[in-house]
């Protein structure tokens, strides 16, 4: 994660606290009842389930190997055969991209997004070192801190068939 990445979860984590902290204190104090405190409590529960979600779903790191480009999330791994990979290209757009669903800042960038390469999913910790691959089935935006030398390995692996 970069540092704006970190800034943003800080932030947002302080705002959800904050609003759940004076929310929960008013229907307290002004005894609007229990609806409205269990009504909070369950949102604030919600949102907080969402973001460690987030969090567990963000990558950690990346790993390449003569069978595989494997994206180790905080929980499980998300595995890129080789063989199904068709291109990797250096990504510079996702900045400016849409997100159709998924998170976008809080613990990184992951879900679905579009932009000007048409529709993808992210796993990025860093938006400005990202890579773009396409499969066979899907497209997907990665980031990593030597994105050259990423693109410069599995494009070596898919020309060669996937043999190093």
């Amino acid at each position: 994660m970069n540092k704006t990445v970190k800034v943003m979860t800080a932030v947002c984590f302080a705002i959800i606290f904050t609003v759940f902290g004076i929310t929960y204190g008013i229907s307290m104090y002004d005894g609007i009842g229990l609806a409205a405190t269990t009504a909070t409590t369950v949102t604030f529960v919600a949102v907080l389930v969402s973001m460690f979600l987030s969090y567990y779903y963000s990558p950690k790191k990346i790993v390449a190997d003569s069978h595989s480009l494997t994206i180790i999330r905080r929980i499980g791994k998300k595995a890129l055969p080789i063989r199904d990979i068709i291109s990797i290209e250096r990504y510079g757009g996702m900045a400016t991209d849409l997100r159709l669903f998924g998170v976008g800042g809080v613990f990184g960038f992951t879900g679905w997004f579009t932009g000007g390469k048409g529709k993808y999913f992210a796993y990025v910790g860093d938006h400005r070192n990202t890579v773009m691959l396409t499969t066979t089935r899907r497209k997907y935006v990665v980031s990593c801190d030597k994105p050259e030398e990423l693109v410069a390995l599995v494009s070596s692996l898919i020309g060669n068939g996937g043999k190093a």
